[in-house]
């Protein structure tokens, strides 16, 4: 497992930085009140992924984000991870399927760089602290997945024709494991716009992001386009069902492009909590097959 590696210090010191930006802006919000939230998400995907396996994936997520002001917004994301098998390796909204050659994974643990000794004494060059552990792709693995790190500004509020507007940067952490299949073992960044329009009773969302990834495993990472559209019908004042598409270009070399589609329900519970669940389906091989979601929401 490798965590927090040279040389990207100058991305993990940006991630700071979102976090260090206005303090002046923190403490008046907390006065004001009802400016941070707290949101709860469980899903669970199951698909083979082009393979003779099927993986199922269960993804436990804790957000914690904060209005700074009227158009800043900042979050911090952690998931832990659940899977029956580590075939394929888990990471945000991705599934990479490039782990399916069914063989044992192996990799060395060690002090250091894992190499260490002189080899002078006819050991081969590994240091004798140097231990070599195995693990089967076949069994099922859990822990912290890759965190993320969201900053986000609002362009353009909505007008009686103009959407509102909102762009955002993502920072990836490499805190999962990406031997057991946890996530990529590297750092991400994605940048996007978010667009958004009430019509009479129907709500229209539109999305678009570049994501690059630091393609330091096996998996041959690569930087990707992602998209979601989607339409919402307010039934009440609290109850807004919708239906919505994502998809993304290939975001590894032979995993081919993603495409999935949701049915959505979502319930506002009161004036500052919320509920929701979907079903989703997948319509790419390089997608789940299905998968089902619930989130629950707190303004505070």
């Amino acid at each position: 497992m490798r965590i927090f590696r040279q040389p990207s210090r100058f991305i993990l010191l940006s991630f700071l930085l979102i976090f260090a930006c206005s303090p002046s802006s923190w403490a008046s919000e907390k006065s004001a009140g009802k400016n941070l939230y707290l949101e709860l998400d469980f899903d669970f995907t199951s698909g083979d992924y082009g393979s003779d396996t099927t993986t199922d994936s269960t993804v436990y997520t804790l957000l914690l984000g904060a209005y700074l002001g009227d158009r800043w917004d900042v979050q911090i994301s952690a998931p832990y991870i659940y899977q029956n098998n580590s075939y394929v390796t888990t990471s945000g909204s991705i599934h990479y399927g490039s782990r399916m050659a069914g063989s044992p994974q192996v990799s060395p643990l060690a002090n250091g760089d894992g190499v260490g000794g002189t080899g002078g004494d006819g050991t081969s060059g590994m240091d004798p602290t140097t231990t070599t552990t195995t693990i089967d792709v076949r069994d099922s693995q859990s822990g912290l997945g890759d965190m993320t790190l969201t900053l986000g500004y609002i362009w353009l509020f909505e007008g009686q024709v103009s959407p509102q507007v909102r762009a955002y940067a993502e920072g990836q952490l490499p805190t999962g494991d990406e031997d057991k299949g946890l996530g990529t073992g590297g750092y991400g960044v994605e940048g996007g716009l978010e667009l958004f329009k009430w019509t009479g009773p129907f709500s229209l969302l539109g999305k678009g992001a570049y994501t690059w990834q630091e393609d330091r495993s096996d998996l041959g990472l690569k930087n990707y386009w992602s998209y979601e559209v989607g339409l919402g019908y307010a039934l009440t004042d609290r109850l807004r069902p919708g239906l919505s598409l994502w998809g993304a270009t290939e975001p590894a070399e032979g995993v081919g492009n993603l495409l999935e589609g949701k049915v959505q329900l979502h319930y506002r519970t009161g004036e500052t909590s919320a509920i929701g669940a979907y079903v989703m389906k997948g319509l790419a091989t390089a997608s789940p097959d299905s998968g089902v979601g619930v989130f629950i929401f707190w303004n505070f």
